[in-house]
């Protein structure tokens, strides 16, 4: 007979009645997912690179196959502050933020794409923009 049993729980009158009740029941710790926090916090570094002006560490974020060539630059250039919307889409892997914020001229609205290709952490900037 194949019998699930919930943790805590047990059917009274069978052979593991005693042990499943008396196991403590383990919760793992939060873990991290992929896309979630630690994409958040990438993508949050990303743009305090580009709104303190440093053109090197927000190009050092980008992918290898990156789509952004020139954005970087031109957002410094027009002393970009951007700032992260509340409502990121954020996947497994990916991370999509819209922004908004200021620069030279008036009011600027963009959105950043951060994906982790491995999925190992190693999180990187797919696309940008700042218009």
């Amino acid at each position: 007979m194949l019998a699930f049993v919930l943790p805590g729980r047990a059917i009274a009158g069978t052979p593991l009645a005693a042990e499943v009740v008396a196991a403590p029941v383990h919760v793992d710790e939060p873990r991290e997912e992929p896309g979630t926090v630690g994409g958040l916090r990438f993508v949050h570094e990303f743009v305090s690179a580009v709104n303190a002006g440093d053109v090197d560490s927000a190009s050092s974020l980008l992918c290898d196959n990156t789509l952004v060539t020139d954005e970087i630059a031109r957002a410094v250039a027009k002393g970009a502050n951007l700032v992260v919307e509340d409502q990121p889409l954020t996947q497994y892997a990916a991370v999509d933020a819209d922004l908004t914020g200021t620069q030279t001229g008036g009011t600027v609205t963009g959105w950043v794409s951060a994906v982790d290709p491995r999925q190992n952490g190693g999180w990187c900037v797919l696309n940008f923009t700042a218009l």
